[in-house]
């Protein structure tokens, strides 16, 4: 009698224990950890194994791009637009044809000179346009034509009175300052 009631509770502890590690992973973890019984992690890495890689080739020294002679995409439309708002005398300074990509890497506006020189001759900037061409635009061209990025718009519907200010944090390192009267190098 006593040996089936042992035999009823083992099997009772066993079934509680079971079902208990199947349920709650924190426990699960723990026996699996105190029995030095570790599974695999699953992977958290969202790339994908080695195996799938694409096998790395090296590029030769003939194959990699001339950075100096390569220019960004060319904005050159955008001077038949700034034509229409500047003067008739520098409009016609505007709508020249463009350039061959051969004549730009030639006739490029060096780094170190400006591009208002006086008596120098006409350069190109690496957007496409002539130093005559920058001049003919005048002091402040439309940077929104220019870019293709357009103006910001005004809040409609704005209210100051209702406005939250911008937190205070008292606490700033000297790494967080952006303009400041002493060297950030050297604290105090």
């Amino acid at each position: 009698m006593m040996d089936q009631w042992l035999l009823v509770l083992g099997l009772v502890f066993l079934f509680s224990s079971t079902t208990v590690l199947a349920v709650n992973k924190r426990q699960r973890d723990a026996v699996l950890n105190r029995l030095n019984l570790h599974r695999r992690r699953a992977s958290e890495a969202s790339t994908p194994p080695r195996s799938f890689s694409p096998s790395k080739t090296v590029v030769s020294i003939s194959e990699r791009p001339n950075y100096a002679t390569l220019f960004p995409p060319s904005r050159r439309e955008a001077l038949l637009e700034v034509a229409k708002i500047v003067s008739a005398t520098n409009s016609q300074a505007l709508l020249g044809k463009e350039p061959a990509k051969d004549f730009l890497v030639k006739a490029s506006l060096p780094m170190t000179r400006a591009y208002n020189a006086p008596n120098a001759p006409v350069k190109y900037t690496p957007t496409g346009f002539s130093t005559a061409e920058i001049k003919a635009m005048g002091d402040f061209p439309p940077y929104d034509i220019l870019s293709g990025v357009p103006l910001p718009e005004p809040y409609e519907n704005f209210d100051i009175t209702k406005a939250v200010p911008r937190p205070y944090r008292p606490f700033r390192w000297a790494y967080h300052q952006t303009m400041c009267k002493r060297n950030i190098a050297h604290p105090i």
